[in-house]
């Protein structure tokens, strides 16, 4: 019995110290304004205390306000803005934390300031017009003007500290849609390379970035990989990325016909029902509007473009499915911007009825709860057949029917699998065609 407490004891300690609160860097959001940033494996807005001021001091002096922002990433992030008096550069603090204790040097070259709005992945050198923006916002506490002069800015190399451009901020005053005062930095005339840093003077530091070459390589594979993670009708899952979402989602389609219009279509649950995959999940909810269509059409355009320039297995996408779209795996000899199209459009061809007409997309009534997706319950039905929709649709079916017929028969013959390439699943013979007419479903 001893040793079995014992054991219980040990496997408390270690859940203990897996769920731990951890203070992990001290940031700014303005030269009066500490950033302490937590991270956690519990999700719980509240669990950072915030209540006592007394128990939040810099340098022994308690806070004189505190405010949050809270969010779900990597499991969770507190960002506990602390209004503390001026910060001096080089100067030696201990901040102390109901949840730990820091000791930090601020330094503007080295301290990150969150007010700072880089482009993390790169800029282009191509480009004559090139910024940063800046704005101070406290989470609950909202948004902040600058008060006095304008602070000054340096752009310098991070490799030996060389600087590159300097200026001052410049005001383009408040932004309505955001609330935010926003501030400028030029930096077009910082020139291709990097990795830079910004350093605004007496508030901190940006995040590197840098211009042209292997940083615009990391635009275009960031801005591409965002593809595979907005899918719908996808898991998505290592190795291809996180382990968010590892079932297919918003594979029902209610058949409404209700007007078209952003939230406003009410889908009872009683309406005839089939299944789809394919598309992309809008910003921040689940529809699939004939707006969509832009995404496969950009993708075929640019593969037409400069074809010599993309690959199979190029950006780490599942090209391989079964039946239900679970993944199989990747590497079916296509490149993965014609796989990405593929995908794109193969939702367009579920929303064709058998007299060639096609839905305006899908809607449900309001948005879809802030969840992981496959745990959304929200019901999507179809929008009317729109003669736009089939028109778009209907080229775009052609493009991608000319761009994938040498590929497919490369992926064909470099098939691993003996199972034979099929259409995709059908839904009910009443509203859905009966036969392929794109060959969507990258697989083998």
């Amino acid at each position: 019995m001893k040793r079995l407490l014992i054991i219980a004891i040990c496997l408390c300690s270690s859940l203990a110290a897996n769920a731990a609160l951890t203070l992990t860097e001290i940031r700014t959001a303005s030269p009066t304004v500490l950033v302490a940033f937590f991270k956690s494996t519990t999700i719980n807005a509240n669990e950072v205390n915030t209540t006592n001021l007394a128990l939040w001091q810099l340098n022994g002096q308690p806070v004189t306000a505190i405010n949050k922002f809270v969010t779900e990433a990597d499991r969770c992030e507190h960002h506990i803005y602390l209004e503390v008096p001026t910060l001096a550069n080089g100067k030696t603090y201990k901040l102390q934390t109901p949840h730990g204790d820091m000791t930090f040097v601020f330094d503007d070259r080295t301290t990150f300031c969150e007010s700072i709005k880089s482009n993390q992945s790169g800029y282009s050198a191509l480009s004559k017009v090139r910024y940063a923006n800046f704005a101070i916002w406290l989470g609950d506490g909202g948004t902040r003007q600058i008060s006095g002069d304008l602070p000054t800015y340096t752009v310098f190399k991070m490799a030996d500290g060389a600087v590159i451009t300097q200026g001052t901020l410049q005001s383009l005053g408040e932004d309505t849609s955001s609330g935010d005062f926003v501030y400028r930095i030029d930096l077009s005339a910082v020139p291709e390379g990097g990795p830079y840093k910004i350093a605004v003077k007496g508030y901190g530091c940006s995040y590197p970035l840098g211009v042209g070459g292997d940083f615009s390589r990391r635009l275009g594979h960031v801005s591409f990989r965002s593809l595979y993670h907005q899918r719908c009708g996808c898991p998505v899952v290592e190795p291809y990325a996180w382990n968010i979402k590892p079932d297919a989602c918003h594979t029902t389609i209610w058949q409404v016909n209700g007007r078209i219009g952003e939230a406003n279509l009410v889908v009872t649950g009683n309406e005839p029902t089939f299944t789809a995959y394919g598309g992309y999940h809008d910003a921040g909810d689940a529809d699939r509007r004939t707006y969509h269509m832009d995404v496969p059409v950009t993708l075929m355009t640019t593969y037409e473009a400069f074809p010599q320039l993309f690959t199979d297995d190029q950006f780490n996408i599942p090209d391989k499915f079964d039946e239900k779209y679970h993944i199989l795996g990747k590497g079916n000899g296509i490149p993965d911007i014609l796989d990405e199209a593929m995908w794109g459009t193969m939702f367009w061809e579920y929303m064709q009825e058998t007299n060639g007409a096609i839905h305006w997309g899908t809607e449900t009534k309001g948005y879809s709860p802030f969840t992981t997706y496959e745990n959304d319950r929200t019901r999507f039905g179809t929008e009317v057949l729109d003669a736009r929709s089939a028109s778009f649709a209907s080229g775009m079916f052609m493009h991608l029917a000319r761009l994938i017929k040498p590929t497919m028969r490369h992926a064909r013959k470099n098939c691993r699998s003996t199972r034979k390439w099929r259409s995709r699943p059908r839904a009910t013979p009443c509203a859905r065609p009966t036969s392929s007419t794109t060959p969507c479903r990258s697989t083998c």
